[in-house]
């Protein structure tokens, strides 16, 4: 189930099946995502992805009954590692932003940090040429926004031991 918003509402937070929902979307010029209305930044319009399915939950409109349909997927990894040797190795810096307007990837404590980084491709209109099928969606912002200051104790980012030596 999901919570309705109204035109007062819309843009906040909602739940689903009981599950805080933030489409997370930012408006311009961090994202185009508010203005082409994309179904991901609001519940009532959101059709399913990453946030839908906690815990068995199946996001389905109130007539549909849950398919009987389960998928099995296998993954293979491989990892290749080294020691860490900080007379050589830097560790790395990780920086990430999502075309929703938000640092995806930071540490904590960033003010425009988010945890909801997907959104819908509209489809094209019926009988587009596949050439002119072309969605743009843009996001401006400063890297800044990427930044905040260091924490160790809260912060994974900061506790490495060349940041250690160092500070």
């Amino acid at each position: 189930t999901r919570t309705q918003k109204t035109p007062a509402t819309a843009g906040m937070p909602g739940t689903i099946n009981g599950v805080p929902f933030d489409g997370g979307c930012k408006p311009k010029p961090l994202s185009d995502l508010l203005w082409q209305q994309n179904p991901t930044c609001e519940v009532a319009s959101y059709v399913g992805g990453m946030a839908c399915c906690v815990d068995g939950t199946f996001l389905l409109d109130a007539e549909q009954d849950v398919p009987p349909a389960e998928d099995e997927v296998f993954f293979k990894w491989r990892f290749y590692f080294m020691d860490f040797d900080p007379r050589w190795q830097r560790s790395a810096f990780h920086l990430e932003w999502s075309i929703n307007g938000c640092d995806s990837g930071g540490p904590h404590g960033n003010p425009h940090n988010c945890r909801h980084i997907e959104y819908d491709v509209p489809g094209a209109p019926p009988g587009t040429p596949p050439e002119a099928t072309v969605h743009v969606v843009t996001s401006k912002w400063r890297v800044r926004d990427m930044m905040h200051p260091c924490n160790r104790s809260t912060d994974p980012q900061c506790a490495d031991p060349w940041f250690a030596e160092k500070t």
